[in-house]
């Protein structure tokens, strides 16, 4: 979820007065769309940031699912889902492993829906 969140943005949000952020200012009025996804892989708050790492240890919590009022209301179900359907595939497919070199995995072109045309996979290895 952290490293290919499938609602990259947050919802918009509207300044109410001028903010200054990293040297520039905002204007009051102005709509700011911010990037989950980048936030994601700050490499100032994730050790090796860009590396999918499914076992660390002591690290802060992604913002796939947003924060506070505009946290996502499925994000628990997510989570029960992640933790029980991912293990009990991998236990049921040892030896699964993708059908096709990840950098040619196809992404949909939605900039707020971001996920996989399609995830080929070999089931019981690669064919011999």
């Amino acid at each position: 979820m952290r490293h290919h969140p499938p609602f990259p943005f947050a919802i918009w949000r509207f300044t109410t007065e001028d903010v200054e952020l990293g040297g520039v200012t905002i204007p009051k009025d102005a709509t700011v769309l911010l990037s989950l996804a980048a936030a994601n892989r700050d490499p100032r708050v994730f050790a090796d940031a860009d590396a999918v790492c499914p076992h660390r240890q002591n690290e802060p919590t992604h913002l796939a699912f947003g924060s506070g009022v505009h946290r996502c209301v499925g994000a628990w179900l997510a989570r029960l889902e992640l933790s029980v359907a991912l293990p009990a595939l991998f236990r049921r497919f040892p030896r699964l492993s993708l059908a096709t070199p990840a950098d040619e995995l196809v992404w949909t072109s939605m900039v707020f829906d971001r996920r996989l045309e399609s995830l080929p996979v070999w089931l019981d290895g690669r064919p011999r």
